[in-house]
């Protein structure tokens, strides 16, 4: 076209296209506005025709307004183009969004599952593997700050001292030099399970909804038992402030509930004492 233009700028030549299939389509508005305003150099010009791919059929006898019209056709669907790619992009980032949402706890599980499987290649691992017989630790206690004082008070004398079972207690056992999540992970992996102090504050902390989650997924994906984390239900939760993933611990029946009066204290510690006996066996 470049060519063909300097061409008739400077001679007075003039080009017959008769024979040619045309084809006028938004693809083509830049071939039909420079061949309509060349017009007069374009030999039978009025008697072309064109094979069109929308309803409307473009009259070169009447090209001016049919190239109005083609290109008005063509912002129209240039409009429905990016309408439908933008609400298609919003409805995928919406799904992905949920996707992530959903499953966002089971990535961060997969994630450190494959730096720990990396760390273990190239020999910095200090991780038990997971088929391995022997663990570290029997029971890790996954508690709030405040509930530190019950603790030592009451799960350590109880658990520790007088049933013989190894406790991971953070405040304790928690290595120097790794970052918290490392931490968590490493005890939940070195323990045969995790019993978690439910309480409003326990519910509140960021750290124990990390703590209580990833044992989830470590129950769900490597020991296929979701017993693996029992809950203690302390009095002052209520239903309403159970998360969806601590409600579905409870639905399995992975839980024992604090009891309020001071006279049922030793029974509780007892059936619990026996409920981890007869699940460590395994």
């Amino acid at each position: 076209q470049m060519s063909l233009t300097k061409l008739f700028q400077i001679t007075n030549l003039s080009i017959d296209l008769s024979g040619n299939q045309f084809l006028c389509s938004c693809d083509s508005v830049h071939f039909l506005e420079w061949i309509t305003g060349y017009r007069n150099r374009v030999v039978h010009f009025n008697r072309y025709e064109c094979s069109s791919t929308s309803s409307h059929k473009f009259n070169f006898s009447d090209a001016d307004n049919s190239l109005k019209l083609l290109k008005k056709n063509c912002k129209s669907y240039l409009v429905i183009y990016i309408v439908t790619s933008v609400a298609v992009a919003i409805m995928f980032s919406i799904i992905f969004g949920i996707f992530l949402l959903k499953n966002k706890w089971k990535i961060r599980y997969v994630i450190y599952r494959f730096k720990q499987r990396f760390k273990t290649y190239t020999g910095h691992s200090i991780i038990p593997q997971a088929d391995s017989p022997s663990y570290e630790y029997d029971i890790m206690i996954s508690y709030s700050a405040k509930e530190l004082s019950f603790v030592l008070t009451d799960v350590i004398p109880r658990l520790e001292n007088e049933a013989g079972f190894q406790l991971y207690i953070k405040d304790r056992d928690e290595p120097a030099g790794i970052s918290c999540g490392e931490a968590i992970m490493e005890a939940i992996q070195k323990s045969k399970r995790v019993v978690c102090l439910v309480t409003k504050s326990f519910l509140k902390s960021t750290w124990q909804d990390y703590e209580l989650n990833m044992s989830r997924m470590e129950a769900i994906e490597d020991r296929e038992n979701l017993n693996f984390v029992h809950l203690i239900i302390f009095p002052d939760v209520c239903n309403g402030s159970i998360s969806i993933q601590t409600l579905d611990l409870v639905r399995q029946e992975c839980f024992s509930e604090y009891p309020e009066e001071e006279c049922a204290f030793d029974d509780f510690w007892e059936t619990l004492i026996s409920h981890i006996k007869e699940f460590n066996r395994y």
